[in-house]
């Protein structure tokens, strides 16, 4: 039996803290799976922090997770000497308290760094995906160049659902097949762009780039994570539609929602969820004018308006569309 190596370890390590993103948590548990040592490791980690459960929970608020960070690194970086532990006999009884406490200072420390943790990768998944939409962004515009500036529309036909994921009949494409064709006609070279990495992905094949034209919309809703704007007329002009939103993180209310029937009725806890591609934290949104913001709401403008939803529709079947281009509308 081979010995794990330190990056093995680490794997082992962070998925048992919960640190680990998807690709990692799976490697980690193909490696439990395969390798006794590995088993043996995870499961004496996990009866470990198992004492932390005792302790309750509270979200440590991010402006004191930036202080912490920030504390630890000019501590680490000022080089004072630590001064070497001097033993000391004593009681049994003193020994215990001795442990008792440095085992509290351990507690309190990992409640305030995995926290920080936390924080500091979903800022790296949000800069990102930022990042990701701009780029698509970038695309949509050399786009329009090329078709008199026309956003991508495979279908100019309004009656068509715009929820059909995956479905590879040529009457059954989804709104997000419009972005595909940023990847067909090769204006967008990374099909994994289209996947936030703040989202827990679910286990499906990567699209390859030599596979793009087998499709005409993505293969599944594995493929893209992002939500387009649906046009009340097609083909709409990005010039017309000035600094509103053009696309966002995935749009919530659909998220459970089984394509075969879709129906969705909004409820009051539907209306406040925001997307969960960054653990319900918020959305970034790519504008028309090629800027990118991470929004804790779902609405704006003046008047507020919600991206994720049309108005005055309570109940979607798949093909509700905004009866202006005023009202943003973001989907799948």
């Amino acid at each position: 039996m081979c010995s794990l190596n330190r990056d093995q370890k680490r794997v082992l390590f962070d998925h048992s803290l919960g640190l680990a993103d998807q690709r990692e948590a799976d490697a980690a548990e193909s490696l439990i799976a395969s390798s006794k040592q590995a088993a043996e490791i995870h499961s004496k980690l996990k009866a470990v922090l198992a004492l932390l459960d005792i302790l309750r929970h509270q979200p440590c608020p991010d402006e004191l997770a930036e202080r912490t960070v920030r504390r630890l690194m000019q501590l680490a970086n000022a080089g004072k000497s630590v001064r070497e532990p001097v033993v000391i006999r004593s009681r049994s009884w003193r020994n215990l308290v001795e442990v008792g406490a440095i085992a509290a200072c351990i507690f309190i420390a990992v409640g305030v760094l995995i926290p920080s943790f936390s924080f500091a990768r979903h800022q790296h998944r949000k800069h990102v995906c930022q990042n990701q939409l701009a780029g698509i962004g970038s695309s949509l515009k050399s786009y329009c160049a090329d078709y008199d500036g026309s956003l991508p529309a495979v279908t100019t036909d309004v009656n068509q659902p715009w929820c059909n994921v995956g479905y590879p009949a040529e009457d059954s494409r989804s709104n997000n097949s419009n972005l595909y064709l940023l990847l067909k006609l090769g204006y967008c070279a990374r099909p994994q762009d289209f996947i936030c990495c703040g989202r827990r992905r679910p286990r499906v094949g990567p699209l390859e780039v030599l596979e793009v034209s087998n499709y005409n919309d993505f293969p599944s809703r594995g493929h893209i994570s992002y939500s387009f704007r649906v046009f009340c007329r097609q083909p709409a002009r990005m010039s017309l539609l000035a600094e509103q939103p053009l696309m966002a993180d995935r749009n919530p209310l659909f998220e459970s929602v089984s394509q075969s029937r879709f129906a969705v009725r909004l409820d009051s806890e539907l209306c406040r969820r925001n997307s969960m591609n960054h653990e319900e934290r918020g959305q970034n949104v790519l504008f028309c004018d090629g800027h990118t913001a991470f929004l804790k709401s779902r609405h704006v403008g003046i008047p507020q308006d919600d991206i994720f939803t049309v108005q005055n529709v309570v109940e979607y079947r798949g093909i509700e569309r905004p009866a202006c281009e005023k009202d943003p509308f973001l989907a799948p």
